[in-house]
């Protein structure tokens, strides 16, 4: 901990430091204090700013022109945002520490960057769940919330795009004025955030596959209508209703479970959670007054989620505003020490996230300061000052700086969906049979021969897959041998 002063100089003398190694000119800088971690592969360089200034420093108070290396993105237009290394991977976690829950960035006073993807689905299924047509509609929204200053040079980096039609993964807006804001449109098919299927059976009481027929009757009969619905997305899904709409060959019967609004029937479903399954059943009585097939109606599921329904996300959101950071060097009482930091100012009405920053000495390859994942929140006309480096140079010291920065982006998702299935329709069993005799009348006391031919007919709109048939045959009569019977 301790720090080695070279001797006071004669009077008259000016400070010599020793001789470098040969064909060293420059000398290493001081260790680092305790905490401060110095790369040696650091991003590169944005700019470099010289300072030609040649005055003294009296205070550290002096206007930004005096003795100050000055960095302003909004003046002279190239910007120090979050400048990223590709081969940087400590980056990843400054990247991730930029999309922080909405509810956390509300929290924080001042003006966000909003990036909103929302989408929209409307399918149409079979009643077995199978897919006859969809599509998602979706946009990716960029506002700029503040009443005073633009944002300028926006990336957005999205995940899971490869459903859609964006073409790519980033996404840049070059500004957008006070209160402005940007609609990127996209499209997308496949993904599905729930799975539906209904089944309705005619003969609920057998333990067989269902059937879609009705007897002909004048009595009314009874149909089991389930419609089942499962969660399939990775959250929860909201305000989740099934509205089932009904012919009016349907009488439909009073429940708890569900509300009756003219020819349709309301569940209110609501909260889903993650895998969930929903089964719900309705039994209605069904009015036949002809062997038409009857359409049984359609049921719509409709749902909201705080998520994208192509599964697309935001990886990370970056941008610009009225931000510059400068080097602050103030001479020491001994002639030849500097003492260096490194300030940030936030002009703007955004919050800013500071991730990171490095100061180079001119001439020097390591870094003075070199401070990575400083996660550090900016308020509004705001500053930032890094911790002091002591510097030893004869001349004012120049410096290269690289400050890694970004307006605070509030991240959110949302999506709604309508899921259609395909109406079934109840088909009517009837049939007509008739038997009749090749001749009508018969001799007394003699044997006779005659043909009986009994003719069945389907006249209904129900295929007749199963048929037996009984014909007694009186005791006056000799029943057929088998090889005489023909179909």
């Amino acid at each position: 901990g301790l720090e080695i002063q070279p001797p006071p100089p004669p009077p008259g003398l000016e400070i010599q430091p020793p001789p470098p190694p040969p064909g060293l000119e420059i000398q290493p800088p001081p260790p680092p204090p305790p905490g401060l971690e110095i790369s040696e592969t650091s991003p590169p360089l944005d700019s470099e700013i010289s300072n030609s200034n040649t005055e003294s420093i009296e205070s550290s108070e002096k206007s930004l022109s005096d003795n100050l290396s000055v960095f302003d993105s909004s003046e002279n237009g190239e910007y120090a945002k979050d400048i990223v290394s590709e081969n940087n991977e400590e980056e990843s976690s400054a990247s991730t520490y930029h999309l922080r829950p909405s509810i956390e960035v509300d929290s924080i006073p001042g003006d966000k960057l909003h990036a909103i993807l929302s989408e929209k689905e409307i399918s149409l299924v079979n009643a077995d769940g199978s897919s006859l047509k969809q599509t998602i509609d979706g946009e990716l929204i960029i506002k700029n919330p503040s009443k005073k200053h633009r944002a300028w040079d926006i990336e957005v980096e999205l995940s899971n795009t490869s459903t859609t039609d964006l073409g790519g993964k980033t996404v840049t807006v070059r500004e957008l004025e006070a209160t402005e804001e940007t609609t990127i449109p996209y499209s997308s098919n496949g993904p599905r955030m729930i799975n539906v299927r209904e089944t309705i059976d005619s003969e609920p009481e057998r333990d067989q596959e269902t059937s879609l027929s009705l007897v002909l009757s004048d009595n009314p009969q009874e149909v089991l209508i389930s419609i089942e619905i499962e969660n399939i997305s990775s959250v929860s899904l909201t305000d989740v209703t099934l509205r089932r709409k009904f012919s009016s060959n349907f009488e439909i019967p009073n429940s708890p479970e569900y509300s009756i609004e003219e020819n349709s029937v309301v569940w209110e479903i609501g909260r889903m959670s993650v895998g969930e399954n929903r089964k719900l059943s309705i039994l209605p009585n069904v009015l036949i007054n002809s062997v038409e097939k009857i359409p049984a109606g359609s049921s719509e599921i409709t749902y909201k989620a705080e998520s994208t329904v192509s599964r697309i996300g935001f990886e990370d959101v970056s941008s610009s505003g009225r931000q510059f950071s400068y080097v602050n060097a103030k001479e020491d009482d001994r002639p030849g020490v500097w003492h260096c930091k490194c300030i940030f100012e936030n002009k703007s009405s955004f919050v800013v996230s500071l991730s990171g920053a490095s100061v180079r000495l001119i001439g020097r390859e390591s870094p003075i300061l070199d401070l990575s994942d400083l996660r550090q929140d900016i308020p509004p006309e705001g500053s930032w000052e890094s911790m002091e480096k002591r510097v030893e140079s004869d001349d004012q010291p120049s410096f290269t700086q690289e400050v890694r920065y970004s307006i605070l982006p509030r991240v959110s998702a949302q999506s709604s969906g309508t899921v259609t299935i395909s109406e079934q329709n109840l088909s009517i069993l009837d049939a007509q049979i008739l038997k009749r005799f090749d001749i009508s009348r018969i001799k007394s006391y003699v044997s006779s021969d005659l043909e009986a031919t009994i003719t069945i007919e389907n006249t209904g709109s129900a295929t007749i897959n199963v048929m037996r048939i009984i014909d007694d045959v009186p005791g006056i009569f000799t029943p057929p041998s088998l090889e005489k019977i023909h179909v």
